[in-house]
């Protein structure tokens, strides 16, 4: 069960996301494993890291998961430089939040209005800036299953890479996200959704 959820608190917007199990352990596993990786990931959003970077760190994470799930054969750096991790979380790690809930201004880098576009291998990034103080992020790494590029993989001289028994075996349950938002402050990431879940007794 995925929630994709969002709000508007004074003007300003959230954006939130939990895929849930149903007892499932086949899944139940790779949930965990996500949400353990998307928590470390939300707290390295503080003042200074260059979100690129941070997706780079997102893929070398989905690639380990995709490794201990016996989804894939070949090493963590093959999976990220050979692209087979895009399969599996084909858009970027998140994005800027404010008077729209996909804000603007993720790939503009000074107030002159120069852009940094993003990176070849990730065209989906829609924030490619340094992380500064005052700044509220999406962190939404994620695992999908999705037939057309899963297709498109299969098709690939890296399917010999993939355990494709595993693969079908997980297709039906459509894949997982778990998003947060964080606010970057001078020393620290700050979780603003996840504690007001947990109230509700979601993770």
């Amino acid at each position: 069960f995925l929630i994709d959820a969002g709000a508007n608190w004074n003007g300003y917007a959230a954006d939130v996301s939990r895929t849930l199990s149903a007892g499932d352990a086949r899944f139940e596993s790779i949930v965990d494993a996500v949400d353990t990786a998307q928590r470390s990931l939300c707290a390295a959003a503080y003042k200074g890291v260059e979100f690129t970077e941070l997706n780079e760190v997102a893929h070398r994470r989905v690639a380990s998961i995709l490794a201990e799930q016996d989804i894939i054969s070949c090493s963590e750096e093959e999976a990220v430089s050979q692209g087979i991790t895009r399969t599996f979380l084909p858009h970027g790690l998140g994005h800027l939040l404010g008077l729209q809930v996909h804000d603007v201004g993720g790939h503009q880098v000074s107030p002159q209005g120069a852009l940094r576009s993003p990176p070849d291998a990730h065209p989906a990034l829609r924030l490619t800036r340094e992380l500064q103080p005052g700044f509220v992020v999406t962190i939404e790494p994620g695992i999908y299953f999705i037939p057309s590029l899963l297709a498109r993989l299969e098709g690939s001289k890296q399917s010999s890479s993939v355990n494709w028994a595993r693969v079908e075996e997980l297709r039906p349950f459509g894949g997982v996200r778990i998003e947060d938002n964080v606010l970057v402050t001078e020393a620290e990431a700050r979780n603003l959704t996840r504690p007001a879940l947990s109230e509700l007794g979601i993770r």
